[in-house]
Formats: structure tokens, sequence, C-alpha cells
């Protein structure tokens, strides 16, 4: 429960804290943090059988944590050199401006969506590899774990390119609708090398949008730095209820037609295309284009 609970505030106060700290290059920050989530996972599912028991496995996870823990207090400054810390105000104040904000929710159905297909597709295709393609078990987890590789270098690759354009919402849009049909045809592949390349693009392309999506709460006009906290908390939590209850809803309806259940995925996370295209423009050059009218 306390484990839940730390997550579930570092990621809501996230958007807020890389804001602070990054400025203009949150969404390549958000990224780092992403791709470092990607590598502790490989790291986990490669020295998982090295320990003896689970419960050490736990206790060396739960260090590291605390370990963690420690040097953000010891080293990390509340905001850069220079800048001043926000006047406190009710929580409650902050809190409803979030929720007045239409483009909030937005954030938080596209990320939901995101969040809850590949969450859901990862989960179920080791079982869904060994079941209707007849894969063996450690192959299966293998597969299902290489989508990761992918993902390792798309928090990476998805930020670092809307930089470069100056725009998100041309590049979220076209990824998300190729992400989409990468995950449906994937499992209609032959087994084999052609298979494994693709399950690599496969993790590439749902991963190019994630960074870039809760980067943009901090660049809402609405919002600013001063309310991400608060915003992210209803992304936050947006994303958990969704990652939770579509994989039920979805597995419930399709039952044990994998394919279906695969494809089914694949079309929701299709759908976060229409919030995002709901979304304002938050790159950069639409902030300069934004300055240059102000003045």
């Amino acid at each position: 429960f306390l484990i839940g609970c730390g997550i579930a505030c570092l990621n809501a106060n996230l958007a807020k804290v890389l804001g602070t700290w990054f400025k203009q290059q949150t969404s390549l920050a958000m990224g780092v943090f992403y791709a470092a989530s990607c590598a502790a996972i490989v790291v986990a599912q490669a020295f998982s059988t090295m320990f003896p028991t689970l419960e050490i496995s736990y206790l060396v996870a739960a260090v590291a944590l605390a370990v963690t823990a420690l040097l953000w207090i010891l080293f990390m400054n509340n905001v850069p050199k220079g800048e001043s810390l926000p006047e406190p105000e009710p929580v409650i104040k902050y809190l409803k401006i979030a929720i007045k904000s239409r483009n909030v929710w937005f954030i938080a159905l596209a990320y939901g969506l995101t969040l809850a297909s590949t969450t859901a597709y990862c989960s179920i295709l080791p079982s869904a590899l060994e079941l209707a393609r007849g894969v063996e078990t450690s192959v299966a987890g293998s597969m299902a774990a290489i989508i990761t590789v992918g993902s390792f270098f798309a928090c990476f690759a998805g930020p670092a390119v809307v930089l470069k354009l100056g725009k998100n919402k041309p590049f979220l849009v076209l990824t998300t609708i190729v992400a989409a049909a990468v995950m449906i045809v994937n499992w209609f592949l032959p087994l084999g090398t052609i298979m494994w390349v693709v399950l690599v693009v496969n993790g590439f392309m749902t991963a190019l949008s994630g960074p870039i999506i809760q980067a943009m709460t901090p660049d809402l006009p609405e919002i600013g730095v001063k309310y991400a906290g608060s915003a992210g908390g209803i992304i936050g939590t947006v994303g958990l209820l969704c990652s939770y209850f579509i994989p039920v809803i979805v597995s419930t309806i399709t039952g044990d037609n994998w394919t279906m259940n695969l494809c089914v995925e694949s079309v929701l996370f299709l759908l976060s295309v229409v919030p995002i295209a709901l979304l304002p423009e938050t790159g950069i050059k639409a902030k300069l284009q934004q300055s240059k009218q102000s003045e």
C-alpha cells in the first residue's frame, strides 16, 4: 500500500517537478524518466532468477528505493538556483482550477487509453503466444519482454523529435495511428525473426507518445507549472483507473479469444488520437508565436 502511494505521489508531481527544472526540455526529461523505468524492468527481468528467494529479491528492491530516496533528500533542491518557491495556496483551490481545465481531461484520457491498452497488450501477450500460437512459456515471456527494448529507445526519440519539429500534435497523431496498426499486424505475423523485429518496433512506436503527452501538462496556458501537480494527480488517477478497468472489461467481453482481445487493445490505443487532436498545440513554435502576439 505504501509503495503504491509513493509511486502515485511521484507520478502526480512528475510533470510539475520536471517542468520547474527543465522548462522547454520537459518532454526530453520525461523521456529520460520513462527510459530509466524501461531499463529497470529489463534489469529486474534479467536478474530476478538469480535471487534465492522472493523475499530477498523484494528486500534488495526496497533497499534500492530507500537509497534513491535518501540521495534525493540529500542532493536535490526544490527549485533551480535563483528561483523562489511559489506561495502556498489551498489544495482545494489548486484542484478546482485543474478540474475545470478540459485540456487536463483530454491529456488524462489520452494517457489512460495508451497506458491501459499497452499494459493489457503486454500482459496477455505471453499467454496468447503460448496458448494460441504454441510458443514455449520461456520464449513467450522473452518475446513480450523484448517490447521493452523498443520502448527504451522511444523514450529518447519521441521527445527529441518534437523538440526538433517544434510541434507536438502532428507527430503524436501520426505515430499513434502507426503504432495501433503495428500492434494489430504484430499478432498476425509468422513466428520467427520477423516477429521479434516487429515486437521491438511495436514497443518503440507505442512508447513514443507517453513522455510527450505527460510533459504537455505544465505547458497548458491555464495550468502552467503552478497547477501541474494538481493536474498530474487527475491525470494519474484517470490513468490508473483506465489501466485497471479497461483490461478487465475487454477480457470479460473477449474471453479466450486472444486475437479479438489484442485487436481491441490496439483499437483502444488508436482512440487516444481523439483527445490528442482536441488538445492545443504546446510545442516550442506555438509558444514563440504566442509570445510574439502578446508583444
